[in-house]
């Protein structure tokens, strides 16, 4: 017996603008750059998951357009990161914390050196208590970030909390 079902619900997320030149207009102009996400369920072959692709579009014509095939599966993996961040810190805001460190937890097992990741692994091991473990990241975004006031917050959270 043979079962398929599949769900071929497409949904996008415009992701990020950027200046580049446009084709359809002749001109430089802003492009979205726009993220479709195709879920695919199939039972008894069981393969489940999502298709991505990108496409920008331009504010001049307002043309859609495909992206090169290389520079479009490094955007995937950018944007695939940045969601599961959102993910992450709208968890973190629900006091969801136990999901929310899983979910920066994955990015960084990707990603080390993930800004966003390390952020919110940071502030939700602080938010446990957990500052020991907190301060390899809370560190590692004071060399980089120096300047950024949230990365000073976590800081001094941690020096009022450790000695």
């Amino acid at each position: 017996m043979f079962v398929y079902w599949s769900n071929t619900e497409r949904t996008h997320r415009d992701m990020e603008q950027v200046e580049g030149f446009c084709n359809g207009c002749q001109s430089n102009q802003i492009h979205t750059f726009r993220l479709y996400e195709q879920k695919t369920k199939h039972y008894s072959v069981l393969a489940i998951g999502a298709n991505h692709t990108i496409s920008a579009i331009c504010h001049g014509c307002l043309l859609e357009s495909a992206i090169p095939k290389n520079e479009e599966k490094l955007l995937i993996r950018k944007y695939k990161k940045e969601i599961i961040c959102w993910e992450g810190f709208d968890l973190l805001q629900n006091q969801k914390i136990d999901n929310a460190t899983k979910k920066f937890r994955k990015v960084l097992k990707k990603d080390p050196d993930h800004p966003q990741a390390l952020y919110g692994l940071a502030k939700s091991l602080v938010s446990q208590g957990k500052f020991d473990e907190a301060r390899v990241y809370v560190d590692n975004l004071s060399v980089r970030f120096s300047e950024d006031d949230s990365v000073k917050e976590l800081k001094a959270i941690l020096a009022r909390n450790t000695q």
